[in-house]
C-alpha cells in the first residue's frame, strides 16, 4: 500500500481505537507500537510488520513456557 505517513497514522489510530473497544490495548505493547511506527514511516510493509509481531509474540510465549 503506497500511502503517505499521515494517512497511515490515521489508519493506525482507527485500528488502535477498535482494539480498545474490543478490550485489547495494543498501545501498551512496546513491540507492536515500535513496528507500527516503522509501518507508518513507510519503512516496512504491513506483511513484514505482521510477521515480525507474530514472531515477537511467539518468542514471549516460549519465554513464559521456559520459566
Amino acid at each position: 500500500m503506497s500511502t503517505d505517513p499521515e494517512t497511515r497514522r490515521s489508519i493506525a489510530q482507527r485500528a488502535l481505537d477498535r482494539s480498545v473497544m474490543r478490550g485489547i490495548s495494543l498501545k501498551d505493547d512496546e513491540a507492536f507500537m515500535a513496528l507500527l511506527e516503522q509501518w507508518i514511516a513507510g519503512e516496512i510493509p504491513m506483511r513484514v510488520m505482521r510477521e515480525r509481531y507474530f514472531n515477537a509474540v511467539a518468542q514471549k510465549i516460549c519465554d513464559i513456557a521456559d520459566r
